[in-house]
């Protein structure tokens, strides 16, 4: 896996500004693999939620868990990359020209090439801005927290750590995930309660589990919360506890799902 670039951030957070220098800096989100080793997706491969990403490249592999397949995300991806790609490339070509021309005192022609070269750069920043979901995606780890596979969302992962999951009778005592968040939410237990609903999304009823996920999100003492939270995701285990982890809801060694990226 050594050698691969990736491209796309889905669910970005940074839990820990690493002080300082930076160096020792949490972040995590979903990403597609590139194929050929190129920094530019003119291929992208599977799709991968990384952490544990080293400042530098000398300093190593990220740490990875494979995410099942998702066409929107990866057009999403090839879309934005190349949009921006080309609004950089026309912005900068059309400033080169302003300057030219100012050089020659057409300021007439000057004046038009700098106009676009800030168009350029406002489209592209309009085009390749983050997506409406995005808020969403970042909300949904917040509550689930930090655990053994980055922050991952099980809505999304590949079906080898699905099947890594435990019942919902073994993992919640009920006999469903979506009775198991309804469980928690009545007792305010958000973060037990995003557990249930993605697992529930991801291993017995995707309607259903979103329509959890929504009802979570949109408790007015969970959304003040995580205003706050979406600030500074350090804080996270102030506003909503510890949580509870992984291990309550797979069984096995967690570390064996866990690849080297990078």
């Amino acid at each position: 896996m050594n050698g691969m670039s990736v491209a796309g951030r889905r669910g970005e957070l940074l839990w820990d500004a690493g002080g300082l220098t930076g160096l020792t800096a949490q972040r995590t989100y979903d990403t597609c693999g590139v194929r050929f080793g190129l920094g530019v997706p003119f291929a992208l491969g599977d799709v991968y939620h990384i952490w544990d990403i080293p400042a530098t490249k000398l300093a190593g592999p990220c740490k990875a868990v494979r995410l099942r397949p998702d066409p929107a995300f990866r057009r999403r991806v090839l879309t934005g990359t190349w949009v921006g790609l080309a609004a950089a490339a026309a912005g900068g070509g059309l400033f080169l020209l302003a300057l030219a021309q100012f050089v020659k005192l057409n300021f007439g022609v000057a004046g038009a090439a700098l106009a676009g070269s800030v168009a350029a750069a406002v489209a592209g920043f309009w085009l390749t801005r983050r997506p409406r979901d995005e808020r969403r995606h970042r909300a949904i780890r917040l509550l689930l927290g930090f655990h053994e596979w980055g922050s991952s969302d099980p809505a999304t992962w590949a079906d080898e750590l699905t099947e890594a999951v435990d019942d919902a009778k073994t993992a919640t005592g009920c006999e469903s995930f979506a009775a198991a968040a309804k469980r928690d939410t009545a007792a305010g237990k958000w973060a037990e309660a995003m557990w249930a609903a993605r697992l529930c999304v991801a291993v017995d009823d995707p309607a259903a589990g979103e329509a959890l996920t929504d009802a979570i999100l949109a408790v007015p003492a969970v959304a003040e919360r995580l205003r706050r939270v979406q600030r500074k995701p350090a804080t996270r285990a102030e506003e909503f506890g510890d949580g509870p982890g992984l291990r309550r809801w797979v069984h096995g060694r967690p570390a064996d799902h866990v690849l080297a990226l990078g």
